[in-house]
């Protein structure tokens, strides 16, 4: 097996131990990942996200950008990178972000929804509210349980 393959293998690996909330295991997957394949910008993304999930939030951030070095553009680590930034009160970094990831690929429910929470949050509801929507509008079946809540969240918003 290649390197390449080998690095997809780990990879997956890696996304399944997140998936369980097994983060020690997840990010040796992906350490073993990233060092086969450098380039990938979804392994650097992921790395992020189980740091993020650790609470390890300086390193996350450091994968996030090694990510958009890769690509720029990537919507997955915009909106992670905007979370991570929410997260820390750094608001409106992470509006630059989520902004920029709808920019991007309008059509991607996440950035959407957190930046709908964002706005909300900022005491801005009718821009809120169209973010919401847009998310609804977008949401698929792997969005089901978020779908519900915002629908309820929506009908009690000013």
């Amino acid at each position: 097996m290649d390197a390449k393959n080998t690095a997809t293998a780990h990879a997956k690996s890696g996304l399944s131990y997140l998936e369980q909330e097994m983060f020690t295991e997840a990010e040796r997957e992906l350490l073993l990942a990233a060092s086969l394949d450098p380039e990938s910008t979804e392994i650097q993304n992921n790395l992020g996200l189980v740091l993020m999930r650790q609470g390890r939030a300086g390193e996350a951030e450091s994968r996030y950008h090694s990510a958009l070095r890769l690509d720029p553009e990537n919507v997955q680590t915009l909106n992670n990178l905007g979370l991570l930034f929410e997260r820390q009160n750094r608001l409106e970094e992470a509006k630059r972000l989520y902004q920029k990831a709808i920019m991007a690929r309008p059509n991607f429910p996440d950035p959407h929804l957190n930046y709908a929470v964002l706005l909300e949050r900022a005491g801005f509801f009718e821009e809120s509210k169209r973010h919401y929507q847009s998310f609804l509008v977008l949401a698929g079946h792997e969005h089901g349980p978020a779908v519900q809540l915002v629908k309820r969240h929506l009908d009690r918003l000013p």
